[in-house]
């Protein structure tokens, strides 16, 4: 629970003030030690919850704390535009080819840090990094992607252009926070980042607050998009869903979906230099399901997921935007 952590938080606090003017503090090796050990506590604390109420006919910790994962993405997006600009309506539709990317990743304990690129395929203009963590009670997530693989077409008081790849750059920076209420029992991170092992089924309500901050923009001014423009936004939703763990032998199937109603929504419009500000139009969702099958055996592990991420943006006056994005990964790794 959050208020526990933080009378724990306090209490250290408090100890460590009360040591000091106490004189139990007077060394430098002392308190140097002392504070070493509590905040190796209070960050286990956070990140993992306290170990010993955890149900470990349900969910068991490996011994090892390590784990290096090679991966393949699969993945593809769209991006739809549909509005008005000096009463002529127009709509543009943008995807992303379906493309595979390589990446690794490592974990210790419960954070992963993953990094993606597009080595072998062309075109090659795609990064992705990310960080998450999914202890026994929270989990967030933290992603950043650029895009250069945009294409599609757009009509414009009737007339129709074709928008070639690399004429737009993509920009996403996102983030996730997630609280298991069922943690004792229902693991996250067996399903995902595997720094547990589900044994027995379990499921358990999902709350979810979500953060995204995007931005599209034209690379150059040419005959196939003759202006320049971006639109950025930024939104924040909150929500809750549910997820269960199906285990079948050394088989884990999770399934979740958490819808996330918006609650700020800041999007602004530029087009050869004058900007529009869009007002949020009540309401809009954000929708994210996961799908994931793991295989554990001893150190070994591999696991197929895959995420469906759909949210929509603007207004019904100026511009309404709808992003959608499904991405798949197979990824093969050994804990140490």
């Amino acid at each position: 629970m959050g208020w526990q952590r933080s009378i724990v938080l306090v209490f250290v606090l408090f100890s460590w003030s009360a040591m000091a003017s106490s004189g139990y503090l007077t060394g430098d090796d002392i308190r140097k030690n002392q504070i070493r050990q509590n905040l190796t506590f209070v960050g286990k604390y956070l990140l993992e919850g306290k170990p010993d109420n955890s149900d470990t006919l349900f969910v068991q910790v490996p011994k090892q704390h390590r784990a290096i994962k090679g991966f393949m993405d699969f993945s593809g997006s769209s991006i739809q535009f549909k509005g008005s600009y000096e009463d002529d309506k127009f709509t543009t539709d943008l995807r992303s080819p379906f493309l595979v990317k390589q990446g690794f990743a490592f974990t210790w304990r419960s954070i992963t840090l993953s990094l993606g690129f597009n080595l072998f395929n062309k075109p090659k203009n795609y990064f992705k990094i990310g960080l998450n963590s999914y202890g026994k009670k929270f989990a967030f997530e933290l992603g950043f992607k650029t895009d250069k693989n945009f294409q599609g077409t757009q009509l414009f008081d009737g007339i129709r252009t074709a928008i070639p790849s690399e004429s737009l750059k993509h920009t996403a920076l996102t983030g996730d926070v997630y609280y298991i209420f069922n943690g004792n029992r229902f693991s996250y991170p067996a399903a995902f980042n595997q720094s547990r092992i589900q044994r027995e089924s379990a499921g358990s309500i999902i709350a979810a607050a979500s953060a995204n901050y995007f931005k599209t923009r034209t690379l150059n001014k040419n005959a196939d998009i003759p202006y320049e423009g971006s639109f950025g936004g930024f939104t924040m939703g909150i929500g809750a869903g549910y997820g269960y763990n199906l285990v079948l032998g050394n088989f884990l199937f999770h399934a979740s979906v958490i819808p996330t109603l918006v609650i700020l929504d800041s999007n602004t419009l530029t087009v050869d230099g004058q900007k529009t500000k869009l007002s949020y139009q009540f309401p809009h969702f954000i929708f994210t399901g996961n799908l994931s099958v793991v295989y554990n055996r001893n150190k070994f592990f591999a696991a197929l997921r895959a995420t469906f991420h759909n949210c929509n943006a603007g207004n019904s006056n100026n511009m309404v935007v709808n992003y959608f994005r499904a991405n798949g990964t197979l990824c093969v790794g050994w804990r140490f």
